[in-house]
């Protein structure tokens, strides 16, 4: 699923003509790694939770509510330890 998603996410940025503006790398929640991320110009992004299932919140909470508080500010998840 993870491979067939990110091909078609490369393929739809590539249909509206968005250029990468964050290339594909880890985020981070606290000192460990949260999962994945890339974005697209300025109107698309593609972000993974680490050792999430279907229901993120419940398998994985601080990393979700990390994921939801910078997708309500309009950020990128944090891509550098803190």
């Amino acid at each position: 699923p993870l491979t067939g998603t990110r091909t078609l996410i490369n393929n739809l940025a590539a249909t509206l003509k968005l250029n990468t503006t964050l290339p594909y790398r880890v985020w981070f929640q606290g000192k460990q790694v949260a999962g994945w991320v890339q974005v697209y110009g300025n109107t698309l992004s593609f972000a993974t939770v680490r050792g999430a299932s279907h229901e993120v919140p419940f398998s994985q909470p601080e990393r979700s509510l990390v994921l939801f508080k910078a997708f309500l500010q309009g950020q990128t998840p944090p891509t550098v330890m803190m």
